[in-house]
């Protein structure tokens, strides 16, 4: 599978990001997510790939928090073997888990399903919206 990095300057980021805002519908603020999304990815605080492979085409942004991998969005085809492999690479580099939110309940039954993940925390917002936050261990390479 290949991880290609796409960098700010590079013409298919309008096409990743525009594929990417999908991650933040009916998500609570998710506007304001997105756009911090945007910005981290301009400054380099945050970083976007493209994973392609056998039925695998994947945007995926993610960053670096100590021991932890957040994944702040990742939409397209091949979700689970795109993850599975993100989960090695993770691994390979030294990391423990990855992390991400999510406020859709299928999303986050998903990732329970597929790979394990444990809720590790709830945030109920101001209009009745819940976040779920997730973390799937990945060991350490």
């Amino acid at each position: 599978m290949k991880f290609a990095v796409i960098h700010a300057d590079n013409p298919a980021l309008a096409f990743h990001l525009e594929r990417l805002k999908r991650a933040f519908n009916g998500v609570y603020e998710g506007d304001n997510d997105y756009q911090e999304m945007v910005d981290g990815l301009k400054t380099g605080a945050l970083s976007l790939y493209h994973i392609t492979g056998h039925q695998v085409d994947l945007s995926f942004v993610g960053e670096i928090n100590g021991d932890d991998y957040f994944a702040w969005a990742i939409c397209g085809k091949g979700m689970r073997a795109g993850v599975a492999e993100l989960m090695k690479r993770v691994r390979d580099i030294g990391l423990k888990t990855i992390s991400c939110g999510t406020g859709s309940p299928v999303i986050a039954r998903f990732h329970r399903q597929a790979f394990g993940a444990a809720m590790t925390g709830e945030t109920v917002h101001d209009n009745g919206a819940v976040t779920t936050w997730h973390r799937v261990e990945v060991g350490h390479g």
